[in-house]
This record gives C-alpha cells, sequence and structure tokens, in this order.
C-alpha cells in the first residue's frame, strides 16, 4: 500500500507537504507546479484521500479530449528549470484553450501498456531511449517530440531554431569586438529505465563550437562542461578563474549556469560585464530579474505551445506524414553583455 512516505520520495518534497496538499489545507503556500505534481504522483499511484474529488481533477471533466506528456526529466529538474516550468505552464495553458486536458504522466510512475489508447496525442518532452517508448511508438502516429529531434522521417517534432539563434549571438558578440571567448555548458542524460542513460551532446555547445571556428575565436581551453544548475554554474566559473587567462565573454547554456557564473565572479572581486561578459540561453525570469540582467535567447515557448495543435490539427484533417516545426527564437540584450 502506497504511503505518504512514497508519494514525498517520489515528489521530492517533505511529508509534510505532501500531508498539507492532499489535504487541501488552505493555509499553506506552496508552488502551483508542486501542488500538481503531488497530485499526480499520488493519483498515479492510487493513493487514497478523504477529497477523491482533487485527485480526480476537476478540470478533466470539463474536456472531451486528452494529451498525455510523457517526460523523464527528473521532477528536481522539472521544479527547478525554469526552461520546464515555463514550457509545462504554456502547454496546459494552450491545451485548455483548445479544449484539451494535458494529464502528466512521469515514466518511471507509468506502465506505458496502461496508457495506450487513452489519449488523443502522446506529447513527448525529454531526452529519452527509443526503446523506452516502443510500447507507444508503434501503436500510434499521434505522438509530438517536443524540444527534441527524433528521426525527422517517423515522428512529428517542435523544436525551437538554435541554429539561427546562435546565429544572432556570434551577430552580438561580432559587434562587441571581442579577442577572446568560451562556452560554459553541459550534457543532458537520456532517461532508460534499465540504468543511468548516456548522455546527449549538447546541441548549444555544437553550434557554438562551429562558428566560433569560422570566427577563428574557438579555443578549446575556455570550454568546460558540468551540469544544469546554478551550483554547477558557480563551480565551473570557480575552476575557469583558478586556471587564470579568463575569456573576454563566455556562452553559457542556460539562465541557471549563468546565475551561478556570475556570483563565482562577484565573490572572486571580477565584475560582469566589466570584466566578463556572459551570453545565456532561454530568457527565464532568472534573466531579467538577477542583479546584473543576463543577455539571454528567447526559446519563444508561447509559439512552441500553439505548434502543438498546429500539428494535431492538420494531422485531424488528413496528414500523414511527419513535420519537424522550427520555432524561431531571439535575443534579448540585456546588461551581461554591454559594452
Amino acid at each position: 500500500m502506497v504511503t505518504l512516505k512514497d508519494i514525498a520520495r517520489l515528489s521530492n518534497v517533505s511529508i509534510a507537504t505532501v500531508s498539507r496538499v492532499l489535504n487541501e489545507d488552505k493555509n499553506f503556500k506552496v508552488k502551483e507546479e508542486t501542488r500538481e505534481l503531488i497530485l499526480k504522483v499520488a493519483k498515479e499511484n492510487n493513493y487514497k484521500i478523504k477529497s477523491q474529488k482533487k485527485l480526480e481533477g476537476p478540470i478533466e471533466s470539463k474536456f472531451n479530449k486528452k494529451l498525455c506528456l510523457l517526460t523523464g526529466v527528473s521532477n528536481d529538474t522539472q521544479l527547478t528549470n525554469p526552461y520546464f516550468i515555463e514550457l509545462w505552464k504554456n502547454i496546459k495553458e494552450e491545451a485548455n484553450r483548445n479544449d484539451y486536458f494535458v494529464d502528466y504522466c512521469h515514466l518511471s510512475l507509468v506502465n506505458l501498456e496502461n496508457i495506450k489508447g487513452k489519449y488523443d496525442t502522446y506529447l513527448i518532452m525529454g531526452h529519452i531511449e527509443f526503446k523506452q517508448l516502443k510500447t507507444i511508438l508503434d501503436y500510434t502516429d499521434r505522438i509530438i517530440f517536443i524540444g527534441s529531434s527524433p528521426p525527422p522521417t517517423a515522428f512529428d517534432s517542435i523544436r525551437p531554431n538554435l541554429n539561427d539563434g546562435m546565429k544572432q549571438i556570434f551577430d552580438h558578440i561580432n559587434d562587441l569586438s571581442i579577442e577572446s571567448l568560451g562556452f560554459i555548458g553541459a550534457n543532458a542524460k537520456r532517461w532508460t529505465v534499465e540504468e543511468d542513460g548516456d548522455f546527449v551532446r549538447n546541441e548549444r555547445y555544437l553550434l557554438y563550437r562551429s562558428l566560433a571556428e569560422e570566427e577563428d575565436l574557438f579555443d578549446k581551453a575556455n570550454v568546460i562542461n558540468g551540469q544544469y544548475g546554478m551550483d554547477s554554474g558557480y563551480k565551473m566559473m570557480e575552476q575557469l578563474i583558478k586556471k587564470g587567462n579568463l575569456a573576454d565573454l563566455y556562452v553559457v547554456a542556460n539562465d541557471q549556469i549563468a546565475v551561478g557564473a556570475m556570483k563565482a565572479l562577484k565573490d572572486n572581486e571580477l565584475r560582469c560585464p566589466n570584466d566578463v561578459r556572459l551570453i545565456s540561453f532561454d530568457n527565464s525570469t532568472l534573466a531579467s530579474y538577477s542583479t546584473i540582467s543576463i543577455t539571454s535567447l528567447d526559446l519563444n515557448m508561447k509559439d512552441m505551445a500553439k505548434s502543438i495543435f498546429y500539428l494535431i490539427d492538420s494531422r485531424n484533417e488528413g496528414r500523414d506524414f511527419p513535420i519537424e516545426v522550427s520555432v524561431p527564437c531571439k535575443l534579448i540584450i540585456r546588461e551581461s553583455s554591454s559594452n
């Protein structure tokens, strides 16, 4: 029998938080994303509470059409990484606007056989080994990968146009007359149920390297990889500082890493942008509300969410071939890369 402790472990929160959410404590303040995750984990594990109506979801009954968002992204990452928080928020809002209910399903909590045929379309988010999804992939062509690229001859997908986005970054770098350039990033891990998945090469780094080499600015000594998160950003920048010969500007894989890197600069009595400039990705709230606002590439989450229903509608109208939607990005220039 599933206990509160089990729900807390799967949701990566405290037992007290789980108890107060499931018992609908109106005086308890908690992020909506955390509340939804706890309710979903409880529902998937058939945990019974006093208000079963809450678990069944009052919103669900309003919609006849249902989407399943399948993800292997860790709960901790989804609750702390602004990219996933913003993307999930936009998907949910756009789905409800189009009269769809979105069911969140983490691959570690569901049996794919049990959800086969229960949804109009399956949305897949994060890097996942194909063999883990074989049950669904072999069953239907109503599959949309979001943020990652499956074989374009097989499935629909929606991705930000990072290729053009990186060109915007380098156009800005060229305006700054930079003499030395570096990259601070991380490789994502592919989800698999059997064992730790392999690492997926960071597309942002690969695009960076290609353009840096074209501009004769690539220096492998100025490249460092860690994990996504502020702590990792802080540690990577500290390593670069201790090594010496900092680059004039670093392209950073996401806003969380950039915030951590900026804190390391400050703690080592270095200033951004006076001593080191930073350009990041995602354009999350972290970028605009950081002490020094961060130049960041906006990945256009709203249009990514809207594109889901363009693909669904065209399938409903008879389209029988896959499409890859490339959503335009826009570089938002702020203090961290200014002159």
